[in-house]
């Protein structure tokens, strides 16, 4: 049996990018960076509109608009990243009721 040159190409491509559990974790690794940028720069956003660079408790974000700012990056499934550690671990947190993000100091 002749195996075609493009077909094993793109098996072998296909096990590059997605890897054997279906997901390519350096991509996410980038991807969950690019977004915790994205809600940083939100945050110093919301800071300076307040007028304080004081130290704050917790700012509400708008889930909106952090979608928004996702699907700038191609990112349109954020539920592993609001479920994530890096996600926690770095002073976020998911309010799915009134969908809103927490920033905590």
């Amino acid at each position: 049996a002749v195996v075609s040159t493009q077909s094993t190409w793109k098996q072998w491509y296909q096990r590059r990018v997605h890897g054997s559990s279906g997901i390519n974790a350096e991509y996410m690794g980038h991807s969950y960076e690019l977004l915790l940028h994205k809600l940083e720069t939100m945050v110093n956003d919301e800071t300076w509109y307040r007028g304080s660079q004081d130290a704050y408790d917790e700012i509400a974000l708008s889930f909106k608009d952090f979608q928004s700012k996702a699907a700038d990056l191609n990112v349109h499934d954020l539920t592993d990243f609001l479920k994530s550690d890096r996600f926690k671990d770095s002073g976020f947190s998911w309010d799915g009721k009134d969908r809103i993000v927490k920033a905590f100091s």
